[in-house]
Parts: C-alpha cells; sequence; structure tokens
C-alpha cells in the first residue's frame, strides 16, 4: 500500500509539473520597474517586467516563473538582484498572466501540449533579444528558472553558449514534458547552480541527479532543508542572498 501511495504521488507530480497558485498580486509594481512587451518567433506577444540597472556595463538577468504562477512572483527577488547592479527582466510565459494572445487566438497554459510547453523556450529566445536592444552584451545574460522555468532555462542554454550562467531552483527531470536529462548532458561551459529542498522530494533527487549528469562545465549544488519549491525558497534571505553572490561571482 505505501508503494502505491509514493507512485500515485510522484505520478501527480509529473503530471501536474507543481503546479503554484500565484500569490495576491501587488497593487502596485516595485519603484524603479517598467512593463514591457516584446514578440516570440511564433507571434505570441509576451508580457514582462522590465527592472533596468544604472550600471555602466550592466549585467543581465531573466527570470522565468512556476507553472501557474506569472511574473510578479519575482517582484522581490529582482528589485534585490536591481539594488546589486543587475537589469533584469521577469517574464509570463505564454499562457499565463498576461501572456496570453498569439495573432488572434487566446492562450491557456491549462490546455497545452507537451509540444507547446517546449516551445517556452522561444520566450527566452525573444527575451534575450530584448535585453540585447537595451544595450546589454549577448554574453552578459543569466537565467534563474523556477520549477518548470527552471527546465525552460535548462533547455534553453543549450541553444546559447554566450550565457554567462543558468540558476536552477527545484528543476526536475520532467515537468510537462519538459525533459532535462538529456540537456544537461550537453551543457559544456555554461555555469549552473542548482537548488532544491529536501521535502521537495521530488525537485531535490531530480537536482543531484543532474548535478551528477553534468560534466563538462562549472557546477553547484545548493541542498536546503524546508525552505519549499522553486521560487518560494527564496522567501529566505540567505537563500536569496546565496544565489545573488553566485551571480555576481560568475560575473568576474
Amino acid at each position: 500500500m505505501k508503494k502505491l501511495l509514493l507512485a500515485l504521488i510522484l505520478a501527480w507530480i509529473l503530471f501536474t509539473g507543481c503546479v503554484q497558485e500565484p500569490e495576491e498580486k501587488p497593487a502596485v509594481l516595485p519603484a524603479n520597474v517598467e512593463k514591457v512587451s516584446f514578440q516570440t518567433f511564433d507571434g505570441v506577444i509576451i508580457k514582462a517586467n522590465y527592472f533596468p540597472s544604472s550600471a555602466e556595463q550592466p549585467v543581465g538577468v531573466i527570470l522565468l516563473h512556476m507553472l501557474g504562477q506569472d511574473k510578479s512572483s519575482w517582484n522581490e527577488f529582482a528589485s534585490k538582484l536591481q539594488e546589486n547592479g543587475f537589469t533584469v527582466l521577469a517574464i509570463d510565459f505564454r499562457g499565463h498572466g498576461e501572456s496570453i494572445l498569439q495573432d488572434s487566438k487566446t492562450l491557456n497554459w491549462n490546455k497545452f501540449s507537451e509540444t507547446e510547453f517546449n516551445l517556452m523556450t522561444q520566450e527566452v529566445a525573444s527575451a534575450k533579444s530584448f535585453l540585447t536592444k537595451k544595450g546589454i552584451n549577448e554574453d552578459r545574460v543569466f537565467i534563474a528558472g523556477a520549477s518548470l522555468g527552471a527546465n525552460i532555462a535548462l533547455n534553453y542554454a543549450i541553444t546559447d553558449s554566450q550565457l554567462k550562467g543558468i540558476a536552477l531552483l527545484s528543476p526536475g527531470l520532467n515537468y510537462k514534458g519538459v525533459l532535462t536529462l538529456l540537456a544537461v548532458r550537453k551543457i559544456v561551459s555554461t555555469p549552473v547552480l542548482f537548488v532544491a529542498s529536501n521535502e521537495d522530494s521530488y525537485a531535490f533527487s531530480s537536482a543531484k541527479q543532474l548535478f551528477n549528469e553534468t560534466i563538462g562545465s562549472e557546477k553547484q549544488l545548493m541542498l536546503l532543508e524546508g525552505k519549499g519549491h522553486g521560487s518560494e525558497m527564496l522567501k529566505d534571505e540567505n537563500v536569496s542572498a546565496t544565489i545573488i553572490n553566485w551571480l555576481k561571482e560568475k560575473n568576474q
């Protein structure tokens, strides 16, 4: 019976992709933030929050949210990154938040196929293009993703060897058909930070396995206790500070 229960729990995790209900949105955006939009190669209008930096040689960070959430889930962390000199772009994935239009079609992630979830790498490419148009060099961009966003970040990274690094919060071997095991084996030069908390057993075991499978690139594994799933872990000041310090270190 215990084995059957465990199997059902794991099946539910794989099916849902660790859906997180979005927290109540703040009435206003944080200070020094712009609402922006851009288009993917397949015509999806992506909405994003842009946190510009006044640094002479700005470094960009693209933030990718969890399934069922939106760009506002990053507000606090994005503001901290901005305070530390980074230019930040937190996007709404297609079918999430305000990114719901593709030509004349309305998108809803609840109705997506696995193919449509894998297409989310396109918004990462378009987000990076947006940052380069803002004056950030192509080789001065990081990506941080949570849960499904971590899987998308990893799959995008194998197409872009110029990334400064990727921070993966609660990655999974399979979220909504977005697979990571083969992808992580193709990472050859991009520094990777894996972060997971022990009570989140699927992401915890996935992060350890992905870390072990990363052969050709600089890597770091950050294992936590009782900190939750994905971007929830950033509620702990020490966790967010450690990730920001990692970004700074890789930027040197």
